[in-house]
């Protein structure tokens, strides 16, 4: 007898082999049916511990199995079959002040930046996903280096990348990315099941941090899920707050412990075990309530930096930052591009500068000082100073 551990997401949604214990799979908010296998599979000995499996989702195991269940933590969903369109979502889910400065983020990117928007699905070359998928892995890099923390999937990237491509040529994934001109700036990757659109993975460049990208990249799409008829945006797991915006459903993750029923060894087992992981997560709820999951990520993040000090040395430069009315002598200043990766800190300073000021990236010009230490940028409208701070 094996104790088989097997995550839901992984090995339903990427893998779809959980036939092995299940007969069905639906989902209840539509009742469509994402997995059906009437054929029992010989395999009656060993004991899987199935992981994250969504509240929304009703499963339906083998008659020679038993599955005994535990509540592990929410997931956060949209549930879009309350709605008639986009639009209607946007009106019952948020205020018009609300609506007004969403409009209003998008507008400013758009102005400021030569923006494109592309949904890939159905159809993609292997070279742009690819890139993208490179694109992805450095942005997630440097924010959590960053935020002095380790991204929870990253082990799983190579996987990931190895999977999701061909699951896109087959409507079963998506890849949605915010471009300016043909640099991704947002990526999101999405994991597509019949009617369930779940937002699996998404990361953006953190220089256009002032601009929230992530929300203009669910908005889009958003729009896009209403216009092809899906009937759940899943969001998944996790207490952010971003999510507390726009979800209208709240769920409990699962873990589920399924035996062979005839062997009582296995459910002696299978009680242990269900038992074991109700007390982690119940411990982990008390822990949260007490809120001294906060002193630990404290010391996570402390022990990060002892880890990572030579990452985290050539972390994101900082700067002063002056406004300049009027230029009064440009002769020892060298004209530079911050498009070159050795002028890649003063990309956020600029482009915060950009958001502020309502200035098009093509209309200002970045000027270097003899010594190296300061930095102008000139505007059509206003000019800033960057002075660099010392590390």
């Amino acid at each position: 007898m094996k104790i088989i551990k097997l995550d839901f997401l992984d090995d339903l949604l990427l893998k779809e082999q959980m036939s092995l214990i299940y007969s069905g799979v639906v989902n209840a908010f539509s009742s469509t049916i994402l997995l059906e296998d009437s054929l029992q599979k010989n395999d009656e000995k060993n004991i899987f511990i199935v992981k994250d499996v969504p509240g929304y989702l009703h499963t339906r195991i083998h008659p020679s199995y038993k599955v005994k269940k535990a509540f592990m933590y929410h997931g956060y969903s949209i549930n879009l079959g309350k709605y008639k369109n986009f639009e209607e979502y946007l009106v019952k889910r948020f205020s018009s002040k609300r609506r007004s400065k969403h409009k209003t983020l998008k507008k400013r990117l758009e102005l400021c930046f030569n923006v494109q928007y592309k949904m890939y699905f159905g159809s993609m070359e292997k070279k742009e996903y690819d890139f993208l998928f490179d694109q992805l892995r450095l942005m997630i890099k440097r924010r959590f280096t960053l935020k002095k923390m380790k991204h929870s999937g990253w082990e799983k990237l190579d996987y990931y990348h190895n999977m999701i491509y061909l699951r896109i040529i087959e409507k079963k994934a998506s890849i949605f990315v915010i471009y300016h001109d043909r640099k991704p700036i947002s990526i999101s990757i999405n994991l597509i099941e019949e009617d369930i659109y779940s937002g699996f993975m998404m990361a953006f460049d953190v220089d256009f941090s002032k601009f929230y990208l992530g929300f203009i990249n669910i908005l889009k799409q958003l729009e896009w899920c209403f216009e092809n008829k899906f009937k759940l945006f899943d969001m998944m797991k996790g207490d952010l707050a971003y999510k507390m915006v726009f979800t209208d459903e709240k769920y409990y993750y699962q873990s589920q412990i399924v035996f062979p029923s005839k062997n009582q060894i296995s459910r002696i087992v299978a009680n242990f075990l269900v038992l074991k992981v109700k007390l982690y997560y119940r411990s982990l709820h008390l822990l949260k309530k007490l809120k001294l999951h906060l002193i630990y990520r404290r010391l996570k993040i402390s022990f990060y930096g002892l880890l990572n000090q030579k990452a985290l040395a050539n972390v994101q430069g900082e700067f002063m930052v002056k406004n300049i009315p009027k230029i009064n002598s440009m002769s020892k200043l060298v004209k530079i591009s911050i498009e070159d990766d050795g002028y890649m800190d003063l990309r956020k300073p600029i482009y915060d500068f950009l958001y502020s000021s309502s200035e098009n990236i093509n209309d200002i010009e970045v000027f270097e000082s003899i010594d190296g230490t300061s930095y102008l940028v000139k505007g059509k409208n206003k000019n800033i100073l960057l002075n660099a701070k010392l590390k």
